[in-house]
C-alpha cells in the first residue's frame, strides 16, 4: 500500500447565539485507490460532532452555543479521519468567543420639583453570559438638567442642578442618560422632573375707616411674587360680606364698599370683616376691613317760653326731645345751671325746670 497524500483542514468559527456548524471537503491522491476516497465516519467530540462521507465532505456541528466564551476566549478540537487506504488526516475546529450582548434593564423615573434641587436613585440589572451579572462600567455624566453617576454594581444617582421652581403644574423637563454594562451593552435612565405649584408670596391688607353719614368705601392693591406665574397676578373675585362688598381685579387692586352708613356705631364701637382672596396660583391672602364708629350728632329740640312775673318767683318747665343714631332717643346729660335770672335743671329724660331767682316786681 502506497500511502495516499491527504489534505488537512483547519477552520475557525465565531460562536453565536446558537450551536455553530462548519464544513469542508478533504482531498486525497492515491496511486493504489481512486483519488478523493475516504472512510465514512461519525465522531463525537468534546465540543461537537463531526461526520465525513466517502467523498471527503465533512460537517462539524457544535454541541452548544458556547455563549460563555468572551472575546479572546476559544475552544479547539482536532478530529482524525482517514482516506480509504487508512492514511490518517486531521480536521481542527476552533470556536472563538464573541461578546454576547448583556440583557440590561433600563430605568424611567418621574419626580416632582420642590423648593430645592431634587435627587433620585435606583439600580440597573444585567444578565451576561460572558461576564458577571449586574456588572457595569462606572460613569459620571453631566446632563442638561442635572448630573448622573453609576457605579460598578449598577447603582445610579441623579442630582438636579436647580430647584426648577419655574416649572408650573403640567410643565416638565426630561433627560435620558446612556450607560453601559461592563461588556458595552448600552442602557438608558430617563429622568422626568414635573412642575408643581410653588406657593406665591402674597401681601395682606388691614384697613380701618371711620363711618360717616353715608356708606364708606376704601381700596388698595395687593402684591404677589410667584416663581411659577407672573408677579402681581390675582384671581378676580367679587365677595358679598356681612358689612359690605369687596371686589379684586387681576392686578390685585381691591375696593370695599360698605352696605350701610353704620351710623349706629358710637365712638369706641366697630365692626370688622376679613375677606379671603387668592393669587392666580391659588395662594390665599386676606383683606381685613374695620369700620369705626364716630359720634353722629343728635337732632335735639329747643324750647322758647315766656311767663309773666307775679308776686313771687315764677317757675316754668318743659321737655326737650332728641333723636340720636348713636344713643337712645331723648337721652340727655342731667345738669343744673345758675343763670342771671334764675336756675335751670334738666334730667336724663330731657325734662327741664326753670325757677326765677326773684319776683321781678320791679
Amino acid at each position: 500500500n502506497d500511502a495516499a497524500t491527504v489534505s488537512t483542514a483547519t477552520v475557525s468559527v465565531d460562536e453565536t447565539d446558537k450551536a455553530v456548524t462548519t464544513s469542508g471537503t478533504l482531498t486525497s491522491t492515491d496511486v493504489d485507490n481512486p483519488d478523493n476516497a475516504f472512510t465514512p465516519d461519525s465522531i463525537s467530540g468534546t465540543n461537537g460532532d463531526l461526520t465525513i462521507d466517502a467523498n471527503g465532505h465533512w460537517v462539524f456541528t457544535a454541541n452548544s452555543a458556547f455563549n460563555q466564551l468572551n472575546v479572546g476566549d476559544k475552544v479547539e478540537e482536532t478530529f482524525t479521519v482517514s482516506s480509504v487506504d487508512g492514511t490518517p488526516s486531521t480536521i481542527k475546529v476552533t470556536i472563538n468567543g464573541t461578546n454576547d450582548a448583556a440583557t440590561v434593564s433600563s430605568a424611567t423615573v418621574a419626580i416632582d420639583e420642590t423648593d430645592k434641587a431634587v435627587t433620585t436613585s435606583g439600580t440597573l440589572t444585567s444578565i451576561d453570559v460572558d461576564n458577571q451579572d449586574n456588572a457595569f462600567t462606572p460613569d459620571s455624566i453631566t446632563g442638561t438638567n442635572g448630573d448622573l453617576t453609576i457605579d460598578a454594581n449598577g447603582h445610579w444617582f441623579f442630582t438636579a442642578n436647580s430647584a426648577f421652581n419655574q416649572l408650573n403644574v403640567g410643565d416638565k423637563v426630561e433627560e435620558t442618560f446612556t450607560v453601559s454594562s461592563v461588556d458595552g451593552t448600552p442602557s438608558t435612565i430617563k429622568v422626568t422632573i414635573n412642575g408643581t405649584n410653588d406657593a406665591a408670596t402674597v401681601s395682606t391688607a388691614t384697613v380701618s375707616v371711620d363711618e360717616t353719614d353715608k356708606a364708606v368705601t376704601t381700596s388698595g392693591t395687593l402684591t404677589s411674587t410667584d416663581v411659577d406665574n407672573p408677579d402681581n397676578t390675582f384671581t378676580p373675585d367679587s365677595i358679598s360680606g356681612t358689612n359690605g362688598d369687596l371686589t379684586i381685579d387681576a392686578s390685585g387692586h381691591w375696593v370695599f364698599t360698605a352696605n350701610s352708613a353704620f351710623n349706629q356705631l358710637n365712638v369706641g364701637d366697630k365692626v370688622e370683616e376679613t375677606f379671603t382672596v387668592s393669587s392666580v396660583d391659588g395662594t390665599a391672602s386676606t383683606i381685613k376691613v374695620t369700620i369705626n364708629g364716630t359720634n353722629d350728632k343728635a337732632t335735639v329740640s329747643t324750647a322758647t317760653v315766656s311767663v309773666d312775673e307775679t308776686d313771687k318767683a315764677v317757675t316754668t318747665s318743659g321737655t326737650l326731645t332728641s333723636t340720636d343714631v348713636d344713643n337712645p332717643d331723648n337721652a340727655f346729660t342731667p345738669d343744673s345751671i345758675t343763670g342771671t335770672n334764675g336756675d335751670l335743671t334738666i334730667d336724663a329724660n330731657g325734662h327741664w325746670v326753670f325757677t326765677a331767682n326773684s319776683a321781678f316786681n320791679q
